[in-house]
């Protein structure tokens, strides 16, 4: 996978509709991953990190080892931990004689990272399409999240947010809180839920979920074009993140479908990724002065 993260100018919305505020801040500029240093212990599934890079005789051995078919069919976590500690790592330190025992250790864990991230079963697979309606509780979790959060923090006993110990406590108090609401405040929930099931989920919740699922999901998705249809790319996306700025990214995963042994698109033809990102820009930023009213198109012409 490569990520290329390229500020996006900030359009001034006009008189009375809302838009992006031409302030500084607004655009985030991120370069691309740098390449795993063996000697640097494992970032983890997080987002924003650089992932796992393996050499090409790792890619060959994993390949002609039919590997990554094995760990996807391993039936649960014990069973892919022995395939990776009996199987998979012994084998692969044969093409990393030249690290030494503390450096192949961070390897291992590396490599495992690795398998963890990229060739495991994912569970969003069956959320690909992202067709779930939003639940009055969600809604209410998001209109009252104030109000649902003091009472559960009266009942954590200390737990915190996001804990195993927290969830059950949070969806107490959601239940508590909504028992209090009035028939008048009911309705208006299930007004609001009509809405996110038209427009669809608040702005702020779409940034949480570009920035935690949305690579997921474009793997995903490319994954599922080969592997269903024959068919490979390349994605330009553009997406706000949690902070507020605007990414624009391309993600090239085919390095890390089909079994091959490629060069990345952008190591290929550079000159071609800096005449497509200067348009792709453009056109976002396009999009975005005609999403905020800035430019009225006349698609008569």
């Amino acid at each position: 996978m490569s990520v290329h993260a390229y500020p996006l100018p900030a359009v001034p919305p006009p008189p009375g509709v809302g838009g992006l505020e031409p302030t500084p801040g607004n655009v985030a500029t991120q370069g691309p991953a740098p390449a795993i240093d063996p000697t640097v212990p494992p970032a983890g599934n997080v987002a924003n990190k650089p992932r796992v890079q393996l050499k090409d005789a790792e890619i060959k051995m994993i390949i002609a080892g039919g590997w990554t078919d094995s760990y996807r069919a391993a039936k649960n976590k014990p069973a892919r931990q022995a395939l990776l500690a009996e199987n998979i790592l012994p084998q692969l330190r044969t093409v990393n004689t030249e690290l030494t025992d503390a450096v192949w250790k961070l390897r291992k864990s590396q490599i495992k990272l690795w398998f963890q991230n990229e060739k495991r079963k994912d569970s969003a697979r069956a959320r690909f399409t992202m067709t779930r309606k939003p639940s009055l509780k969600q809604v209410a979790c998001h209109v009252y999240k104030t109000q649902i959060a003091a009472i559960a923090a009266t009942r954590a006993n200390g737990a915190r947010a996001g804990t195993t110990g927290y969830l059950p406590v949070f969806q107490g108090a959601v239940n508590s809180f909504i028992e209090t609401l009035n028939p008048k405040q009911l309705a208006e929930l299930e007004t609001e839920k009509r809405n996110w099931e038209v427009k669809g989920h608040p702005d702020e919740m779409k940034q949480k979920a570009a920035e935690n699922n949305g690579l997921t999901y474009l793997r995903t998705c490319a994954e599922t074009q080969f592997r269903e249809m024959g068919m490979r790319s390349i994605t330009w996306e553009c997406h706000k993140n949690k902070a507020g700025d605007t990414l624009v990214q391309m993600h090239d995963f085919n390095r890390e479908i089909g079994g091959l042994i490629i060069a990345r698109f952008e190591d290929r033809h550079p000159a071609v990724v800096v005449a497509f990102e200067d348009a792709f820009m453009e056109h976002m930023r396009y999009i975005q002065e005609v999403a905020t009213g800035a430019v009225v198109e006349d698609i008569s012409k």
